[in-house]
């Protein structure tokens, strides 16, 4: 919620600034409370997806850093493979935590956002490496080439690596407009709604161009008459649903 709080805002919708607010604090809050149990590399469920998804949060959100949020960044340091890689002893999350690509990401750049300056050397190189790691990487699902390209283009790469990642993901479109979750399914309003975001973000895709208006066009034809959109989960079948 506070990612799409914060995309909103940067593109000059109104917003309502007391619930974003709140979302905020609950991420405080939670930092405050893992700050001790990270720094001494224990686990509080999720392992670094826990502790690296709320960093990126607080950046979309421009959030000032913190010592909890130092903390955080010095947990998923200590959990970096010798290759550059995140990995959740192969758990696939489908749609958002799919995969090794998707994760690392999200990791390297939480350490991007929030690690503490005094250790700039150390994190500058566990960065790189992630980098490294993502310019050899093979893409499959949609999810891995949005986040490929956002990795490649928030750790430095060279824009020519980034460029060809993305024109991999938008000559995935399809002829409705929108993307699919992998070449097996149909178009779907998380795949388009990412992609989108994603090749905004890298500056590859102006809001203003033909395919993303056919990506509107279709996140418009396929919204529900309450504001929400259905995508029907994919993940595996381990817990079930409950309104939270």
């Amino acid at each position: 919620a506070t990612i799409a709080f914060s995309s909103a805002r940067s593109l000059g919708l109104q917003v309502d600034d007391a619930v974003g607010q709140e979302h905020l604090n609950v991420i405080r809050q939670r930092e405050t409370r893992q700050q001790e149990p990270r720094l001494e590399r224990l686990s509080t469920g999720g392992q670094t997806d826990s502790a690296a998804y709320p960093l990126l949060a607080l950046g979309m959100a421009k959030a000032p850093p913190t010592d909890g949020a130092a903390a955080n960044a010095i947990y998923i340091a200590g959990a970096q493979h010798r290759d550059g890689t995140w990995r959740l002893n192969g758990t696939s999350r489908a749609p958002m935590q799919e995969s090794v690509i998707g994760r690392t990401v999200i990791a390297a750049r939480a350490l991007q956002l929030y690690a503490p300056p005094a250790q700039k050397a150390e994190m500058d190189e566990r960065i790189a490496r992630a980098r490294n790691w993502l310019l050899a990487a093979r893409s499959a699902p949609n999810d891995d080439y949005a986040m490929q390209m956002l990795g490649l283009h928030w750790t430095g790469a060279a824009p020519a690596s980034v460029q060809s990642v993305g024109q991999a993901l938008l000559a995935r479109q399809h002829p409705d407009g929108g993307w699919a979750q992998n070449r097996n399914l149909a178009s779907d309003a998380y795949a388009t709604g990412q992609t989108l975001w994603a090749l905004r973000e890298a500056g590859l895709l102006a809001p203003a161009s033909p395919a993303y208006q056919r990506g509107v066009q279709f996140l418009l034809k396929t919204q529900w008459a309450d504001g929400s959109w259905y995508v029907r989960s994919r993940a595996v079948n381990l817990q079930p649903y409950f309104q939270s």
